[in-house]
């Protein structure tokens, strides 16, 4: 933001470069062995216009003299005769655009093709080391530097130091590493920035870091420009480019300013962007025309962008609770220091005003907003974690909330649950005991009640009473789907009674699988099924043996499986079976088997398929091959 300032003043934009130098004082000073010659005979030749010889001072700065012209310019200097047999040097801190260095005629140094643009060694430090052999030491030794300069180009020469070539060297590298290490460390520095704001911008389009972004890719080409002196790009383009996008580079830093402290919406950030297209044609005309003015305008009309960015964050950072203030307070510091450096390069290095310096600060300035985004990205990074970090345990907290909510309710509704499921299992030993128990001690009573009753039909009421109660009480075991054991419990029941009729048994129940609908009603269901069928053969086969068998059968309607998908349970008799009418059977209609007979017109058998229909089975009644009666249960698994 306020950098943008600085950069307002960046004055020297395009060619300012950031060496110190000493004053301009007429004459040559020497310290410790290196003399610093001040003043040289030049003969400037501006491109269409006469000739110039005359004494400059050094450093000699060809805009001043020619604006807006190119041209050539040859500066001769007098050296001192050898003293000594050390290698002497010249170091030039700024020559160009192209030279050509010669000492008594002899060529030292060499920059550049002498009119051809492609180069610039006005950019860097130059050192030209002389041979002892080559300087006189009886008279004065001539120096003569050879230019060729391109307009707003900041051509011409320092001042020059001549001396041991030993020490010189020291600082020839000195000043490069600083000049070199500065401009890249910035180039570093905005292009790293630049990509994280990027990145940033990609996953969370927050206008603040693509203004970031396009500000620091654009300040790589200030820094750039100060240490690559064979740009492929010809003069006046690459000026216009540099130009361009360090004035875009300090206006943008403005708006970044204003972004960072949330206010986009204000005019000063419309007045940014209404810049941007004017310093476009500015600095089309300062170098296409050329007109070096309107580059100088178009770096002041950034002042008043920048102190009114300048007084706006100093708003912010003085409003107590606000969120931005801290922020405010690190921008209005720096905005500061990029104001002052601005108004440095504008007045004293661009212009000229009092001691020119060629010093520029406004790149220095900049680096101050690196850091700045840097700390504004490290600073909403804490913020979002510290927020999420509350928003985890907040939500933490609920989910226990909510899991002790559900734990309560689950825990609820399984007393529930098992309330019902007493309750049920109370009503079903209640109906049991009502329908079995009850019914035949009722009967029971009523034959008792009626005098003369024969005893075996009491007997046989009684053992009928005692059989209903042992199921009931069998029913109330828990089976875990297990058929087998029940009907085996059966089998224990009632064979003492049909060993005692002088029936024998047999009995073939194959392991059968798991049952999961197996409980306890279905459990006395087919108990009394069984007992009922087995009761029949007792009172009327008049039979010798019974057969009892149970397998895992397919489902009828998945013919071809061999997966078991149902239970047959058979109960037979050799007995005299029972006279044919009407078919007996309660299964599907299409069921293949012995021909059905008709049922007595008795309870017994339709108690027994009611009691088939309600566990979801059929029952089927048919003789047996080899004569007596057949009952079938199939039931589904």
């Amino acid at each position: 933001m306020l950098l943008a300032l600085t950069g307002v003043f960046a004055a020297t934009a395009t060619r300012a470069d950031s060496t110190p130098e000493t004053r301009d004082e007429p004459g040559a000073s020497e310290t410790q062995g290196v003399t610093i010659l001040r003043r040289a005979q030049a003969l400037l030749e501006p491109r269409g216009k006469p000739a110039v010889e005359r004494a400059v001072t050094l450093s000699h700065r060809w805009d001043e003299a020619f604006p807006a012209t190119g041209g050539t310019a040859t500066y001769r200097i007098e050296l001192p005769p050898r003293q000594g047999d050390a290698p002497l040097a010249l170091l030039f801190s700024r020559v160009g655009n192209q030279v050509r260095v010669s000492v008594n005629g002899d060529v030292r140094m060499v920059r550049g093709e002498l009119g051809d643009p492609q180069h610039d060694a006005a950019k860097t430090v130059h050192l030209a080391e002389i041979p002892p052999e080559l300087l006189k030491t009886d008279a004065a030794n001539t120096l003569e530097i050879k230019t060729t300069v391109q307009p707003s180009r900041w051509g011409g020469l320092s001042t020059v130091q001549y001396g041991p070539a030993e020490v010189l060297r020291e600082e020839f590298e000195s000043q490069r590493n600083w000049r070199y290490s500065s401009a890249l460390a910035f180039c570093i520095a905005f292009a790293l920035m630049g990509l994280m704001a990027l990145a940033l911008w990609a996953r969370l389009r927050d206008p603040l870091f693509a203004c970031f972004a396009a500000a620091s890719f654009l300040g790589i080409f200030r820094n750039l420009d100060r240490i690559w002196a064979d740009v492929p790009v010809p003069w006046p383009a690459w000026g216009m480019v540099v130009a361009t996008a360090y004035a875009w580079h300090l206006a943008l830093m403005c708006l970044f300013s204003l972004l960072a402290l949330n206010l986009q919406r204000h005019w000063a950030a419309r007045a940014v962007l209404a810049y941007l297209p004017l310093s476009l044609m500015l600095v089309v005309v300062a170098f296409g025309r050329p007109w070096p003015l309107a580059w100088t305008l178009a770096l002041a009309a950034l002042g008043p962008l920048g102190l009114i960015t300048w007084v706006l964050v100093l708003r912010t950072a003085a409003r107590p609770g606000n969120g931005y203030r801290t922020t405010a307070m690190v921008l209005a510091v720096a905005g500061g220091a990029a104001l002052l450096a601005g108004a440095h390069d504008l007045g004293w290095v661009r212009i000229g005003l009092g001691e020119r310096s060629r010093y520029s600060l406004t790149p220095h300035a900049m680096f101050f907003f690196v850091v700045i985004m840097a700390g504004i990205i490290v600073d909403r990074y804490t913020r979002s974690a510290r927020h999420l970090k509350a928003l985890n345990q907040t939500l933490e907290t609920r989910i226990q909330a909510k899991e002790q909510e559900l734990h309560q309710a689950f825990d609820d509704l399984e007393a529930q649950r098992s309330a019902q499921a007493t309750a049920a299992e109370r009503q079903r030993i209640m109906r049991d005991l009502h329908d079995g128990v009850g019914a035949q001690l009722v009967g029971l009573l009523n034959l008792v009640k009626q005098p003369g009753a024969p005893p075996e039909v009491l007997e046989e009421q009684v053992k009928a009473a005692l059989d209903e109660m042992r199921l009931a009480v069998d029913s109330m075991q828990i089976s875990h789907g297990d058929l087998t054991t029940a009907l085996a419990t059966l089998r224990y029941r009632v064979q003492p009674r049909l060993q005692a009729a002088g029936l024998t048994l047999h009995w073939d129940v194959q392991e059968l699988p798991v049952l999961p609908a197996l409980g306890a009603s279905a459990v006395l269901q087919v108990q009394r099924i069984m007992l009922e069928a087995l009761t029949n053969v007792l009172k009327h086969a008049h039979a010798s043996a019974v057969w009892v068998q149970c397998e895992p059968v397919p489902d009828v309607s998945t013919s071809g499986t061999d997966t078991p998908c149902g239970i047959r349970l058979t109960i037979a008799d050799d007995g005299k079976g029972l006279p044919a009418t009407d078919t007996a059977s309660d299964g599907p209609a299409g069921r293949t088997g012995p021909t059905p007979i008709a049922a007595p017109a008795g309870e017994g058998l339709a108690s027994m398929r009611a009691r088939a229909k309600s566990i979801g089975g059929a029952l089927e009644i048919s003789p047996r091959s080899g004569g007596g009666t057949q009952v079938q249960l199939r039931w589904p698994a």
